[in-house]
């Protein structure tokens, strides 16, 4: 489409490739130019264009290693790794590097809290514990939940979505419920029977902070009180009995977190989407409070060293009743041996410049140009934002009656919009509740521009319209 074409090439674009430069603190996002842009991106929430100090990074240790060994070259950068650790813990104001480790990804880190937090609380619950989501949780976690469910004979209920004003569903964790469920006021349903929630059997609460086929934010500050309350209320207990666990993948980089506001036992994120960090990338806080409790459920000998030599061996020992190993000090625990060094270098990177711009500054714009999105896409005939009463981050999704949202992706591909689809099974009891269809998602971040979303959507409109 030759008009579109020349449409686009009107607007301001800026390079989303990796050279593209870090935006400057408080200053505006339409300070800054740059003609070589062949791709808008709005897929943020999938993974966010790494700037050139981020990728300089990675590519300048790799090159170390081809020249010494990676060894060689991981012992040569020892105090850069460790300040990564540190700019996790101010970037969630974690109380120590003690209680952050470094893994490939969110999910990598959910499962390993996840299932550790499970097991210690498995000695408690056997075979009667309850595990609380939300109705918007990512369907890795659903899964991993529920079959833990089945093979331990638990019981996963999502918390209600609270109703909007005409009342449909915000997608957000209805606090009244919550309360409810606590108090043993609750009834739920399994296998044909109605049976009232015992609040004594509650063992985990895993919140997704913002989804992936949305823009609603969970009140993760107002759960973590509350259940905070309902721990305290029930003390003398060496490990809390609800452990709560946040899902922070699409938040960190995007929204302000702050883990002591939050009141969690755990929290995890990615590098590759609001951080604008590597792929391969992520972390987990874990409580100084609990973090002595929980044995990880896959190890190895860095996790897990070995203390010393056994002093007496001799064949036929069981090797298992001879040998003297522990869990590493905090969080480290739940890191392997083998790890990519370049990417974390490099993930350190983007979290300093983060830091830098400011989380609040990001935050701001984010909402800002978001908002600018989603009033210009309710003016398209038969186009529906999914939550849309509720959505207010960066994040929009949505799905229209007239072409489904595969090829709108593809169409919006072609003219030079970087989007995303979200399956309606990446969130499976929202998506069973709304009954909404695959899902388009644009996601924005600090240093897109309005006049970036009016090319959007006006080339959106264009294409439903033809």
């Amino acid at each position: 489409m030759k008009f579109l074409t020349s449409f686009l090439l009107l607007c301001e674009h800026r390079r989303v490739s990796h050279s593209r430069p870090f935006l400057p603190h408080r200053m505006s996002s339409e300070s800054i130019r740059n003609d070589e842009a062949t791709r808008v991106c709005f897929n943020h929430a999938g993974a966010s264009p790494s700037p050139l100090p981020v990728i300089d990074r990675a590519v300048e240790h790799m090159q170390l290693e081809q020249s010494i060994g990676g060894y060689a070259a991981a012992q040569d950068a020892e105090e850069e790794v460790r300040e990564v650790y540190q700019a996790v813990a101010k970037l969630i104001n974690a109380r120590s590097t003690d209680e952050i480790a470094l893994v490939e990804s969110a999910t990598v880190a959910w499962t390993r809290l996840f299932y550790s937090m499970a097991q210690r609380q498995l000695k408690r619950f056997d075979d009667s514990g309850v595990i609380l989501i939300c109705e918007a949780e990512y369907a890795a976690n659903a899964v991993a939940v529920s079959r833990w469910a089945e093979e331990n004979k638990w019981t996963v209920l999502a918390i209600p979505s609270a109703s909007t004003s005409d009342g449909g569903n915000t997608g957000m964790v209805d606090l009244s419920i919550l309360e409810s469920m606590m108090l043993g006021c609750y009834e739920y349903r399994k296998s044909g029977e109605s049976i009232l929630l015992d609040p004594s059997r509650i063992a985990m609460v895993c919140i997704t902070h913002i989804p992936t086929n949305s823009g609603i934010l969970n009140p993760v500050e107002d759960i973590g009180r509350r259940i905070s309350k309902f721990n305290s209320e029930r003390g003398g207990l060496s490990v809390p009995q609800a452990l709560y666990l946040v899902d922070a993948c699409q938040s960190v980089g995007h929204v302000s977190v702050d883990v002591q506001e939050v009141f969690c036992h755990g929290l995890v994120a990615t590098g590759r989407k609001y951080l604008r960090g590597p792929r391969g990338t992520g972390f987990l806080f874990v409580s100084s409070s609990i973090v002595d409790d929980l044995w990880p459920q896959h190890i190895d000998h860095y996790g897990v060293p070995i203390a010393a030599v056994p002093e007496h061996y001799r064949d036929g020992d069981a090797v298992e009743s001879i040998l003297d190993y522990r869990p590493r000090k905090g969080a480290k625990r739940f890191e392997f041996w083998e790890a990519n060094v370049a990417n974390r270098l490099a993930l350190g990177v983007a979290i300093r410049e983060s830091i830098r711009i400011g989380p609040k500054y990001i935050e701001n714009e984010c909402f800002q140009l978001a908002k600018i999105m989603r009033d210009r896409l309710i003016r398209i005939p038969n186009l529906v934002i999914h939550h849309s009463s509720s959505t207010r981050c960066g994040i929009v999704t949505f799905y229209t009656s007239a072409i489904d949202s595969q090829s709108v992706y593809a169409e919006m591909q072609k003219q030079g919009f970087e989007l995303s689809v979200v399956p309606a099974t990446s969130t499976p009891i929202d998506s069973a509740k709304s009954g909404v269809p695959d899902l388009v998602r644009a996601s924005v971040s600090y240093f897109n521009s309005p006049r970036e979303i009016e090319c959007f959507v006006e080339s959106l409109s264009i294409f439903l319209e033809a």
